[in-house]
């Protein structure tokens, strides 16, 4: 069911995203560091009020249609053809523009392999940030992308209870590891592009999901 609400809460992590690489980008283009643009690099939040948000409605769905025939069917299908279409076109149009742009210098280095199998988070947790240029944010599609594989199974085998336990239990696991790479491996871009280290923001959404 359509909640309207939540489509303002979408539009306000959208602009949050928007003013954290804007501002990150005059700060680094003109050396400018005056207060509004250091208080926009608060915006990064913005990715984890959609991670909450994608828990929320997913496991909202998965639940609702638990005992429903063809439950991972009909829920892998409406999934790729809600994403899949506009992210491979993308995708292409890359492809395209370094083909006939090759100098534009927002590529990166690392394989296109990577993004067509919504693998580009493990890579970038390896080689940082800068490894696929232009398309650097679409680590966060691979963590929603490898979230839909495994949650389905997790609501379809737990109760609800015991789905809330284990939202509750990965929000502690990912708060450990992010804390232990910091600390001790100084992993900092690995901490924020696994998808075990931010799992919490996804458990978040599915636990409120379960609890309503």
């Amino acid at each position: 069911q359509h909640v309207a609400a939540l489509d303002g809460i979408r539009g306000i992590a959208i602009l949050l995203v928007l003013a954290f690489h804007l501002s990150a980008s005059i700060s680094d283009e003109f050396a400018i560091y005056i207060m509004p643009l250091r208080m926009s690099a608060l915006g990064w939040v913005g990715v984890d009020v959609f991670f909450v948000l994608s828990g929320f409605l997913i496991t909202g769905i998965l639940y609702d249609s638990k005992q429903r025939l063809h439950y991972f069917r009909h829920f892998y299908i409406r999934r790729a053809l809600r994403i899949f279409p506009l992210y491979f076109l993308a995708l292409f149009v890359i492809l395209l523009l370094r083909h006939f742009w090759p100098t534009l210098g927002l590529y990166g280095n690392a394989n296109d392999i990577w993004l067509w199998l919504y693998m580009s988070n493990f890579v970038m947790a390896v080689q940082g940030f800068g490894s696929f240029g232009l398309v650097d944010h679409f680590w966060s599609l691979a963590i929603e992308e490898q979230f839909y594989l495994a949650w389905p199974f997790v609501v379809l085998a737990l109760s609800r209870q015991s789905a809330m336990r284990m939202a509750i239990g990965m929000c502690i696991v990912a708060l450990a590891l992010r804390i232990f790479l910091a600390v001790y491996t100084h992993g900092v871009e690995a901490a924020y592009v696994m998808t075990p280290m931010r799992m919490d923001a996804l458990a978040v959404g599915s636990w409120l999901a379960l609890y309503q």
